[in-house]
């Protein structure tokens, strides 16, 4: 096992050699007693000791000397061409404590060419495994986190007052983190095996392939598909979650269509598809590559700006267990690295784009529900920039039915400006239309009626149809001519409510006073909604002014008060100089008047 030779084991006095040498023997030998401790401890205790002998030596790792500071860093992580380093540094008696740096990869390391992270910083970058698995920034995942680095630091030889503190405790700790580790590892495998035959990324974990069949030409997202005698004992069909049996489409079907494919077949079944007008289309939406995760999704989706300092904050989108799940950050364009993961709920009180900042309500606190709202909008789109094509619907088989419940609830949280549903005026157009076809029904009958008394009854044999004007119809009145009668007072007296002298066409029925009525209704109320949606519009543009410029109070105010800080402490200043004035002044006069001399 290579040791690291400390220092002062170079002094060219002998005694000072010899104590050297003395105190790094007993260093080794304390060391050497730990390891032995801690795996004695492991096997007994715990049984636990083949999780350890798992880990990766100690070799297989990039150790750096860092020659400004005397100490070994072990690289535990690479962002952005960047090393993320770990060392140890004693102050005084206290126990070894873990620093981290962030240096230049592939160039020697200085003093002035490294940025100092915190351990919260580090957990939420691109660590190497094992290291990875107990990246957390809860207190217990922190000291598990350093209890590995320590480990490591341990076998190098470079950790020599051994645990410096309870074995029980210490190898409790180890444990936990060892069967973290392991869980991890295994959970890297299994994706990675439901991964293998996605192109060029573990971005489907669900999906089986177990032929190595070429691209389907038909897939404009080169997913490769499953032949669908694997396929059906593998998962369900999202359509068999998002639509009824009698709706569900044939097998055929089912490969060529992706979750955006099937979400909007589920919405427009149920004549919501109109809710989609409502929030911007995917095309519209930032999407950033990333690389921060390796694991997640290879685009980052743009949210909004920290309402302070206007960092960017993003959402990304990676697997966890057997479903994926969406992490938010808060990055500063400036400094690369300065990255800083948030809660779904600090998140919404940022500023978001449209729609993600109708997910949740405008006054109040955030919950459970909200968390949820939000996340699913993020996914949505995901899905519909065709980023995760075929994931959502097989983890998520509710989703299409909270999709539709958040999507109404963003119609609700916008009122009036939300998109109506279409016009279906059906059961107005027809009831006007009988309206003027039972006029015109009433000129024809009045006509019969006045022609009615010329004619005589039908025989029995005899047809009730009216042909078109010809020679046979003048000569059939001919010939039922003498039954007409010939005294008209009759006939003035049978039609008393007839004018007395009827025109050829008939009397024609004035329309319904309730048509006219109706039409003015129906154009008083398009006038009245058309006003309110002006309105509204008008209202909301107000607003957005409110909250520019209450955002541009906020920039003021806080240059305000630092700039004020500034003048007053320049003024503190200044008086105590004064002071100082005035009092050698007061000396420089007492001497004067006592006729001495300064």
């Amino acid at each position: 096992m290579p040791y690291l030779i400390p220092p002062d084991f170079l002094q060219f006095d002998t005694d000072t050699f010899r104590t050297s040498i003395s105190k790094y023997i007993d260093r080794k030998v304390d060391c050497l007693m730990a390891l032995n401790t801690i795996r004695k401890r492991l096997n007994e205790d715990y049984d636990a000791l083949s999780l350890l002998d798992a880990l990766p030596p100690h070799t297989s790792f990039q150790w750096i000397c860092i020659p400004s500071h005397s100490h070994m860093a072990i690289q535990i992580g690479n962002v952005k061409d960047r090393d993320i380093l770990a060392f140890l540094v004693q102050l005084g008696d206290k126990p070894y404590e873990v620093r981290y740096w962030s240096v230049q990869a592939n160039r020697p390391v200085s003093g002035t060419s490294h940025t100092v992270l915190s351990q919260d910083d580090v957990v939420r970058l691109s660590l190497f495994a094992p290291f990875k698995y107990n990246a957390d920034t809860s207190k217990s995942s922190k000291r598990k986190f350093s209890i590995i680095i320590k480990w490591y630091f341990m076998l190098r030889g470079l950790l020599h007052d051994g645990v410096g503190g309870d074995y029980n405790d210490y190898c409790k700790r180890l444990c936990d983190a060892l069967r973290k580790i392991y869980a991890g590892q295994q959970m890297d495998k299994d994706r990675g095996r439901r991964g293998d035959q996605i192109e060029g990324s573990r971005q489907t974990p669900m999906t089986v392939d177990e032929s190595p069949e070429p691209d389907e030409p038909k897939s404009p997202y080169r997913l490769r598909s499953a032949p669908q005698t694997i396929e059906k004992h593998v998962r369900l069909s999202p359509q068999e979650c998002i639509a009824t049996p009698a709706k569900t489409p044939t097998s055929s079907s089912k490969d060529d269509k992706t979750d955006y494919d099937r979400l909007r077949s589920f919405l427009d079944s149920h004549g919501i598809l109109y809710l989609l007008d409502n929030i911007p289309e995917a095309n519209a939406m930032q999407f950033v590559t990333q690389g921060f995760i390796p694991e997640a999704q290879p685009k980052k989706l743009f949210l909004g700006r920290h309402y302070k300092n206007d960092c960017e904050i993003y959402a990304y989108m990676r697997p966890s267990r057997d479903w994926h799940e969406i992490k938010f950050t808060l990055e500063d364009p400036r400094r690369p690295l300065n990255i800083t993961q948030m809660r779904t709920e600090d998140v919404a009180k940022q500023r978001l784009l449209h729609p993600f900042n109708k997910t949740f309500p405008k006054d109040g606190p955030i919950d459970q529900g909200d968390r949820a709202r939000l996340t699913l909008m993020v996914k949505w789109y995901f899905i519909a920039a065709g980023i995760a094509t075929n994931l959502v619907l097989q983890e998520t088989k509710a989703y299409p039915g909270r999709l539709r419940c958040a999507l109404e609830y963003i119609a609700n949280r916008m009122g009036p400006a939300a998109a109506k549903p279409p016009m279906t005026r059906d059961a107005s157009i027809p009831r006007r239309s009988r309206l003027h076809d039972t006029s015109t029904i009433d000129e024809s009958q009045i006509q019969n009626s006045l022609a009615g008394p010329t004619s005589s009854p039908p025989h029995a044999g005899q047809s009730l149809d009216l042909p078109a004007p010809s020679s046979s119809t003048t000569s059939r009145s001919t010939r039922h001519k003498p039954n007409i009668p010939t005294t008209t007072p009759n006939i003035i007296q049978t039609t008393t409510t007839l004018p007395s002298h009827p025109s050829p066409r008939g009397t024609k029925r004035p329309a319904p006073a309730t048509t006219s009525s109706e039409d003015a209704d129906f154009a008083s109320l398009a006038a009245t909604l058309s006003q309110d949606q002006s309105l509204t519009k008008q209202i909301n543009a107000i607003d957005e002014e409110l909250e520019k410029l209450e955002r541009k109070k906020e920039i003021f105010m806080e240059a305000w008060e630092k700039e004020h800080k500034g003048v007053v402490e320049r003024r503190g200043m200044v008086e105590e100089e004064r002071g100082g004035v005035r009092k050698r002044f007061k000396r420089i006069s007492l001497k004067v008047a006592g006729g001495g001399e300064e």
